[in-house]
Protein backbone atom coordinates (compact mmCIF):
# COMPACT_ATOMS: atom_id res chain seq x y z
CA UNK A 1 0.00 0.00 0.00
CA UNK A 2 1.51 3.84 -0.92
CA UNK A 3 1.83 6.06 2.22
CA UNK A 4 -0.21 9.17 1.91
CA UNK A 5 2.23 12.10 0.53
CA UNK A 6 3.72 14.36 3.53
CA UNK A 7 2.62 17.80 4.42
CA UNK A 8 5.39 19.59 2.92
CA UNK A 9 6.64 21.14 6.61
CA UNK A 10 6.61 17.97 7.83
CA UNK A 11 9.96 15.54 8.08
CA UNK A 12 9.41 12.73 5.91
CA UNK A 13 9.22 9.17 7.91
CA UNK A 14 11.78 7.10 9.03
CA UNK A 15 10.08 3.37 9.16
CA UNK A 16 11.28 1.44 6.64
CA UNK A 17 10.39 -1.25 7.57
CA UNK A 18 13.69 -3.48 6.85
CA UNK A 19 13.83 -2.38 3.22
CA UNK A 20 15.57 0.74 1.77
CA UNK A 21 13.81 3.47 1.64
CA UNK A 22 12.02 5.76 -1.45
CA UNK A 23 13.34 8.78 -2.06
CA UNK A 24 11.11 11.31 -0.45
CA UNK A 25 8.96 13.41 -2.40
CA UNK A 26 9.37 16.37 -4.52
CA UNK A 27 9.81 19.27 -1.88
CA UNK A 28 9.96 17.68 1.20
CA UNK A 29 11.58 18.37 4.12
CA UNK A 30 14.88 16.12 5.06
CA UNK A 31 18.31 16.80 7.19
CA UNK A 32 20.04 17.72 3.62
CA UNK A 33 17.72 20.12 2.15
CA UNK A 34 17.17 21.67 6.01
CA UNK A 35 17.18 25.45 5.55
CA UNK A 36 18.97 26.61 8.16
CA UNK A 37 19.46 30.86 9.40
CA UNK A 38 21.19 32.32 6.72
CA UNK A 39 23.15 34.34 9.00
CA UNK A 40 24.16 31.55 11.25
CA UNK A 41 28.29 31.13 11.24
CA UNK A 42 29.20 27.80 9.43
CA UNK A 43 30.89 26.46 12.57
CA UNK A 44 27.51 26.67 14.52
CA UNK A 45 25.49 25.18 11.38
CA UNK A 46 27.68 22.17 11.29
CA UNK A 47 27.44 22.23 15.21
CA UNK A 48 23.80 21.83 14.76
CA UNK A 49 23.89 19.58 12.12
CA UNK A 50 26.07 17.37 13.80
CA UNK A 51 23.76 17.43 16.54
CA UNK A 52 20.68 16.76 14.85
CA UNK A 53 22.31 13.38 13.20
CA UNK A 54 23.24 12.14 16.97
CA UNK A 55 20.08 12.83 18.15
CA UNK A 56 18.66 10.70 15.50
CA UNK A 57 21.30 7.89 16.12
CA UNK A 58 19.93 7.86 19.89
CA UNK A 59 16.42 7.80 18.59
CA UNK A 60 17.04 4.51 15.93
CA UNK A 61 18.91 2.96 18.63
CA UNK A 62 16.54 3.85 21.68
CA UNK A 63 13.57 2.20 18.40
CA UNK A 64 16.46 -0.75 17.83
CA UNK A 65 16.76 -1.69 21.53
CA UNK A 66 12.98 -1.44 22.06
CA UNK A 67 12.41 -4.15 19.10
CA UNK A 68 15.55 -6.51 20.67
CA UNK A 69 13.58 -6.40 24.27
CA UNK A 70 10.50 -7.27 22.95
CA UNK A 71 11.85 -10.09 20.64
CA UNK A 72 13.75 -11.57 22.96
CA UNK A 73 10.74 -11.52 25.77
CA UNK A 74 8.64 -13.05 23.16
CA UNK A 75 11.31 -15.76 22.39
CA UNK A 76 11.42 -16.11 26.34
CA UNK A 77 7.54 -16.39 26.73
CA UNK A 78 7.17 -19.19 23.92
CA UNK A 79 10.00 -21.02 25.23
CA UNK A 80 8.23 -21.30 28.82
CA UNK A 81 5.25 -21.94 27.15
CA UNK A 82 6.21 -24.98 25.05
CA UNK A 83 8.40 -26.54 28.20
CA UNK A 84 7.65 -29.38 30.08
CA UNK A 85 7.77 -30.10 33.44
CA UNK A 86 10.74 -32.09 34.84
CA UNK A 87 8.26 -35.35 35.68
CA UNK A 88 6.95 -35.17 31.94
CA UNK A 89 10.53 -35.45 30.39
CA UNK A 90 11.18 -38.07 33.00
CA UNK A 91 8.03 -40.16 32.00
CA UNK A 92 8.84 -39.89 28.93
CA UNK A 93 12.76 -40.95 29.20
CA UNK A 94 10.89 -43.85 30.67
CA UNK A 95 8.58 -44.75 28.60
CA UNK A 96 10.47 -47.65 26.94
CA UNK A 97 9.83 -49.30 30.01
CA UNK A 98 6.59 -50.41 30.18
CA UNK A 99 6.82 -50.98 26.44
CA UNK A 100 9.05 -53.37 27.30
CA UNK A 101 7.40 -55.38 29.80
Amino acid sequence: PAAPAPDPGEAVPSAHEGRWPAPPPEGAKTFFNLQLPTGMPERKRQETLVCMLREDDRRRMDELTEQLCAFHEQRAHSRQVGRASPGAVQRRSLAWVGDAA
